[in-house]
């Protein structure tokens, strides 16, 4: 529950406090479910949108027994560093931030045409997302300005384990390497 106070339009004059509730469970997809938002403002452990994480790699930390399902919202994700995945894991992008199913995600607009992606952007410097074991579904997201230094380097989603790896409605743009001999998208 939460406590509330109101004023008259001159911020004057406070009422009795008074007490509301908004119900038993915040927005979002139960306890098997990590939520990422890059706004969000509440306690920062994923356990529903008000209280996601800001950072995917924050949360790619937080996998643990059944919880191993990322919600995304959509938008461009930044992080300064490759990210790393070494779990079975489900990552879902395209979210508004209000869901409590993956059903309700609105990907695309009235055309048909998809345009709530979840990008990781390499920023040119670093690849995108790493996997290095487990089975793991990556469902509407963007991976763009990954590289890497090496020459055997994936730059925008490397799986590099034992297991399946299923890349859904994702796209790959721009990534790129100096190197010889690489993958620039999927490997």
């Amino acid at each position: 529950s939460y406590r509330w106070y109101a004023t008259n339009e001159n911020g004057m004059g406070w009422t009795p406090a008074a007490t509301f509730v908004t119900g038993d469970v915040p927005p979002g997809g139960g306890t098997n479910v990590i939520h990422i938002k890059r706004d969000a403002t509440g306690a920062a452990d994923g356990s529903d949108w008000v209280n996601a994480y800001t950072k995917i790699s924050d949360a790619l930390g937080a996998i643990s027994g059944s919880r191993t399902n990322l919600w995304i919202t959509g938008g461009t994700y930044s992080e300064g560093v490759r990210l790393a995945l070494g779990a079975s894991a489900v990552l879902f992008g395209g979210f508004a931030g209000s869901e409590a199913a993956v059903s309700q995600r609105a990907l695309t607009n009235a055309l048909g045409v998809v345009t709530n992606y979840t990008a990781i952007n390499g920023e040119g410097s670093h690849g995108g997302l790493r996997i290095a074991s487990g089975n793991v579904w990556v469902d509407s997201m963007v991976f763009t300005n990954c590289t890497s230094s090496d020459s055997v380097s994936f730059h925008g989603l490397e799986y590099a384990g034992a297991g399946t790896l299923v890349a859904n409605n994702c796209r790959f743009v721009k990534n790129f390497s100096p190197a010889s001999y690489n993958y620039h998208g999927l490997g």
